[in-house]
């Protein structure tokens, strides 16, 4: 937990306001650190009481004391709205801050109704344990914060399931209880009462989340959310909602009654079980008689309240089948209206009849038309003559391009034929030349050949 600092102690205790002239920073300073110190002090908490009580818990046992100038702090979070006076708050004065017409401001005016609020009482000492006013005071953010977490716990636990104007009638205990709010609001028994008070009147006044009437204990959901199943009724609180009340307060505590009487029935169960035999045989004989009557008769009074409970559920059963026939028959009447008004709009079967034939013919006349103006020899005389005539034309160019295309291919085919044969030719004449030379070569050998033995044949006659 945030505390305060040890070494300024003196400085926050004593009486500080002449500082605001002379030391504006340590005046602020101060403030500043008794301001962080209350937010954590009071975190979770919706009312801050100011007077008496605060002193006395904010009192040291040390040469310290009271603080003397606490007072100027809690003006300041005043004027700023995080501390909110509670019959400003029931005025419903809290939406002011933030509502300053815009024209106002131009001229530099921003009123608030907190700007006049004094915690100190008038003609009190600095010394004086008692100096401040017995006020409450609502801690502002610490109420938008559980809003959205009351808000978020309703949309999951009534408004998620609710399907008829039953499920969004409550007293303020089945409320409460359904939107589990102890676990949301941190509060002590004296100012419970309080503090309920003031959620209900912030999700009415100021959140248009529910309809409250105080005087009979019933709350009505009006929220955005509920738009599907309010739309086929008011808003406001009626006398219908005040009996539906009735028929669900009565389940309400039918039930809890059953469930104690389950309890009951539990306990003299397990006293008579056959594994208990024994104790129970230990008892008086009368005691043991009246344990059975009890259980008796709380078995017959659990019948009887279970056929009470089944009679109001069948009548609750009831009223939400008339709540769902009031939006069928509403979204059935819309849907009349509706179809009315475009059939009106779009006039009779003859009439629809009669205007498909005459988009007909305007198509056929549309036809006729295009066909006219798509029509070339009626816009172009002639011109088919010239299209056949240039077309010749252009095929008789085509053909004798193509012609000497042709010849100029053949001339080239020519030539390239030529030029292979005068190649084939020379390569035979080199052959020729070759295999001549070869022979004549053969020849001579032939002939140095016979030479040769004709000399050895002349060496070997003797002379």
């Amino acid at each position: 937990m945030h505390e305060l600092p040890e070494s300024r102690l003196g400085s926050l205790y004593k009486d500080f306001r002449p500082l605001k002239d002379l030391n504006p920073d340590g005046y602020e300073a101060n403030i500043t650190t008794w301001r962080q110190y209350l937010a954590e002090l009071y975190s979770g908490f919706i009312c801050f009481q100011c007077g008496t009580m605060l002193l006395r818990h904010l009192t040291r046992k040390d040469a310290f004391g009271v603080p003397k100038s606490i007072d100027v702090v809690i003006d300041s979070m005043v004027h700023e709205e995080i501390l909110f006076p509670l019959d400003l708050f029931y005025e419903g004065k809290m939406t002011m801050t933030d509502t300053t017409p815009t024209v106002l401001k131009w001229f530099g005016f921003n009123w608030k109704p907190t700007k006049g609020f004094k915690s100190r009482q008038k003609n009190s000492k600095g010394n004086d344990n008692d100096y401040l006013k017995d006020v409450t005071l609502i801690i502002k953010p610490e109420l938008e914060s559980a809003f959205h977490k009351i808000y978020d716990n309703i949309k999951v636990a009534i408004l998620d399931d609710a399907t008829s104007i039953t499920d969004l009638v409550y007293t303020s205990h089945e409320f409460f209880e359904k939107i589990k709010i102890n676990d949301i609001i941190i509060h002590d028994d004296e100012h419970a009462d309080e503090i309920r008070k003031i959620i209900l009147f912030y999700l009415s006044r100021y959140k248009h989340i529910i309809n409250h009437d105080e005087i009979n204990d019933i709350i009505k959901i009006i929220a955005p959310a509920a738009s599907h199943i309010l739309k086929s009724f008011t808003i406001e609180i009626t006398e219908n909602d005040r009996q539906i009340l009735n028929v669900k307060s009565g389940i309400y505590n039918l039930e809890r009654q059953i469930k104690k009487l389950e309890n009951d029935l539990e306990v003299y169960s397990l006293k008579t079980a056959k594994e208990n035999w024994d104790a129970f045989r230990k008892l008086p004989i009368a005691s043991q008689r009246e344990h059975i009557k009890a259980k008796k008769l709380s078995e017959r009074y659990l019948d009887q309240l279970l056929k009470y409970r089944n009679n109001l559920l069948t009548i609750k059963n009831q009223l939400d089948l008339s709540s769902t026939n009031a939006i069928l028959f509403d979204t059935l009447s819309n849907s009349h209206e509706l179809l009315k008004s475009m059939n009106n709009y779009m006039g009779s079967a003859e009439k629809i009849d009669e205007l498909l034939q005459n988009i007909e013919e305007q198509t056929e006349q549309t036809d006729e038309i295009n066909k006219l103006l798509t029509n070339e020899e009626t816009l172009t005389p002639g011109l088919a003559d010239e299209i056949e005539k240039e077309l010749q034309t252009m095929e008789e160019q085509l053909s004798q391009e193509r012609g000497e295309e042709a010849t100029k291919e053949h001339v080239n085919e020519e030539i390239k034929e030529n030029a292979e044969t005068e190649l084939l030719l020379d390569k035979l004449k080199d052959l020729q030349i070759d295999d001549k030379n070869q022979l004549n070569e053969g020849e001579e050998k032939v002939h140095q050949d016979e030479r040769n033995l004709e000399q050895e044949s002349k060496e070997l006659v003797p002379n």
